[in-house]
């Protein structure tokens, strides 16, 4: 609470019926004077004087060594003397036109987040290109699958001379109709006895179209073949087109169809 001021005792001296009479002699005609004008005046001036002297903050002083020793407690009593803000009053119009404006940001938050998320589109709209094969990834298709060209050109001379799909089968898919094919066309051989002597002497490859997980190449090939009992062996040359696919499983290439034509 503030202060209690004592009026001075001069001024106290007063009663309520009013000021005493004070009466002195001039110190020049020696005649009695009413100094009582004079007394009040300067006693008013005192009193003035002390009502207007500065006073010591104590209040302040105390709220602010609460407030750093009891932040919570001073903080929320700060925000219960706090004069409540004055109130907005907004009419239907303006109601709808801010709920619009907050859907229409809404809506461009949300265009650009699928704009710019992955798998979605580039920034001008067009769609983002599925990331191709990195070069180093391309290579190794195309040395695997040139692997197992090589490996079944070398397991057809075995196969030729042992009549059985055993030696092609690392390089082929075995649930596919070319497998089937190349079965029975060696069993066919195998039935009547006739073995042969094939060989891959001169080949070049092509194109190699890698798909994902599927592939066509094409290669010019030259083979000698010399059947039982031939004096000598016969050449020719064929453009192959071949078709494989990676098994998941072992990440091998293998060959599931095959098609030529002689040149």
């Amino acid at each position: 609470m503030p202060p209690t001021y004592r009026p001075p005792a001069a001024a106290r001296s007063r009663t309520a019926a009013g000021p005493l009479p004070f009466v002195t002699n001039c110190p020049h005609c020696g005649q009695p004077v009413d100094a009582q004008p004079l007394v009040e005046a300067i006693l008013d001036r005192i009193e003035t004087e002390a009502l207007e002297q500065p006073v010591f903050p104590w209040r302040e002083l105390v709220a602010n060594i609460g407030s750093r020793v009891f932040p919570a407690a001073f903080g929320a009593r700060a925000k219960q003397e706090q004069p409540e803000a004055p109130k907005i009053i907004l009419s239907r119009p303006q109601v709808a036109g801010l709920m619009l404006a907050t859907l229409v940001a809404m809506l461009i938050v949300a265009l650009l987040w699928w704009l710019w998320m992955p798998g979605g589109t580039t920034s001008a709209g067009v769609p983002a290109p599925t990331p191709a094969a990195a070069p180093s990834s391309q290579n190794d298709s195309t040395a695997a699958i040139i692997e197992t060209l090589s490996g079944y050109n070398r397991a057809e001379t075995e196969a030729a001379a042992l009549l059985t799909i055993e030696p092609l089968i690392p390089y082929i898919d075995p649930t596919s109709p070319f497998a089937e094919r190349r079965a029975g066309q060696l069993a066919a051989r195998r039935e009547r006895s006739l073995p042969h002597r094939t060989m891959l002497i001169r080949w070049a490859i092509g194109a190699v179209d890698v798909r994902g997980a599927t592939a066509t190449v094409v290669t010019q090939e030259t083979w000698t073949n010399q059947e039982a009992g031939a004096v000598g062996a016969e050449q020719a040359t064929v453009r192959v087109t071949y078709t494989l696919r990676q098994d998941l499983a072992t990440g091998r290439w293998l060959i599931v169809d095959s098609s030529q034509m002689p040149l």
